[in-house]
């Protein structure tokens, strides 16, 4: 089942950046690099690429770490959807519907 797989890789990544500490987070990388390396090798190149930008994260707790995320993916999604709405109108032409 694709969904579950995708569940998977996503539970395997959560180990990850929820990590207690930056060693662990080390570990639990090198273990999802192992599992996933051959299906989805674009995203494993993306995680070394931007390693270095990523080590501060785990200078704080996993709580606030959390928070970090949560809201960087939230700010994502808004962007996403501003950036497809700006260029929108309401009534794309003189005519209702």
């Amino acid at each position: 089942m694709y969904h579950g797989k995708i569940e998977i890789f996503i539970a395997d990544l959560k180990e990850v950046y929820g990590a207690i500490n930056l060693q662990s987070a080390l570990v639990a990388f090198e273990k999802f690099k192992t599992k996933w390396n051959s299906k989805y090798s674009y995203a494993i190149k993306s995680w070394e690429k931007n390693w270095d930008n990523l080590i501060p994260l785990f200078n704080y707790p996993p709580e606030l770490r959390k928070i970090m995320y949560t809201t960087n993916t939230i700010e994502g999604v808004n962007r996403a959807i501003r950036k497809f709405t700006k260029t929108k109108t309401i009534f794309p032409n003189d005519r209702l519907l």
